[in-house]
């Protein structure tokens, strides 16, 4: 099974909703950065290197206690492939994205803009357990 990591990237300024931030794949599909764990790489080292190559953002830190994962298959060659991906929450400071030539944009969301624009059910999945999480936070939380 292959195996890759990323993150759902957000930051938050004052009493403001975060903004997510979403990225545009060449297929034209909104997602969050993710990619390929390298040899004995962990899952966190992956989805922050992973990030980072796909945004630019180097002031990155992944929130303790969540972490979620999900399975599907995709079509290669004529072939299904069987995909795991894992998700950290990860905060940032507002500051200017660079993308890879992996993706074509971004758009930093506030929730309801970034469950509108995602292209796939286990992205929205993903983004509703993060903001959950992050609801929860409220009242600790610091930006």
């Amino acid at each position: 099974m292959e195996k890759s990591a990323g993150g759902v990237i957000f930051y938050r300024a004052g009493s403001d909703s975060p903004r997510y931030l979403l990225m545009i794949n060449r297929k034209g599909y909104w997602e969050f950065p993710k990619g390929h764990l390298a040899d004995k790489e962990t899952e966190e080292d992956a989805a922050l290197r992973e990030v980072n190559e796909e945004t630019g953002l180097k002031h990155l830190r992944i929130l303790p206690g969540f972490k979620v994962t999900i399975k599907y298959t995709y079509r290669k060659q004529g072939q299904q492939n069987p995909k795991e991906v894992t998700f950290f929450l990860m905060e940032t400071k507002p500051s200017a994205v660079q993308v890879s030539d992996e993706h074509q944009g971004f758009l930093w969301m506030t929730y309801e803009e970034a469950m509108q624009k995602l292209s796939y059910d286990n992205a929205k999945r993903v983004l509703q357990e993060a903001d959950a999480f992050l609801r929860g936070l409220e009242g600790t939380f610091r930006a």
